[in-house]
């Protein structure tokens, strides 16, 4: 992810001050999963937990977060302290091992910072849903980003079949806008 985990951890505190910019997202993207039942999210990228937290008081019970910050991992356990959360790079071999093991995935605000985004999306499981969002801007930690959602399904259609997609405004910044995706991975 982030080359410098102090800068990314100092990224997160941010965000957890400014998570209101990133509810409706949140909601849009809870739409797209199926209702909550036995099957874990999978939640690559879970930052500080805002998405876990509104999961939880959706009624969702079983939830794997992973995330490289320990700074984040700690806020997501204080926040929904019966889910499980991991300080791990969604990267390593052994969290692309682990995936295998489930069908929900949920990658929000992630994609656009990490160089291998095609091997992430290629280590998930056939057949698996996958709720991932981009934004339209530019950013210092960005290594990429998209100016609308047919450059997404450009980069990404050889990987995921593309199901639904919503363009959530992000609040208090006038133009920056969330491509927000259903897809199953083929």
């Amino acid at each position: 992810m982030v080359a410098n985990k102090s800068i990314y951890d100092s990224f997160l505190k941010d965000i957890l001050e400014k998570e209101y910019r990133w509810y409706d997202l949140y909601e849009e993207a809870s739409k797209l999963l199926p209702p909550p039942d036995s099957r874990t999210i999978v939640d690559l990228g879970c930052g500080v937990g805002g998405f876990a937290k509104l999961l939880f008081k959706k009624g969702y019970k079983n939830f794997l977060g992973i995330d490289i910050s320990t700074y984040g991992i700690q806020v997501c356990k204080k926040r929904v302290p019966s889910f499980t959360f991991l300080v791990r790079d969604i990267l390593s071999k052994s969290i692309l091992k682990k995936l295998r093991g489930y069908s929900i995935f949920t990658i929000l605000e992630v994609l656009e910072h990490i160089k291998r985004d095609l091997d992430l999306l290629s280590s998930i499981p056939s057949k698996s849903i996958v709720v991932f969002s981009v934004p339209n801007r530019d950013h210092s930690s960005h290594v990429r980003f998209f100016n609308n959602t047919d450059e997404v399904i450009e980069r990404y259609k050889k990987v995921v079949k593309f199901e639904h997609t919503v363009t959530v405004d992000k609040r208090g910044k006038p133009g920056q806008k969330m491509f927000l995706f259903k897809t199953v991975r083929f």
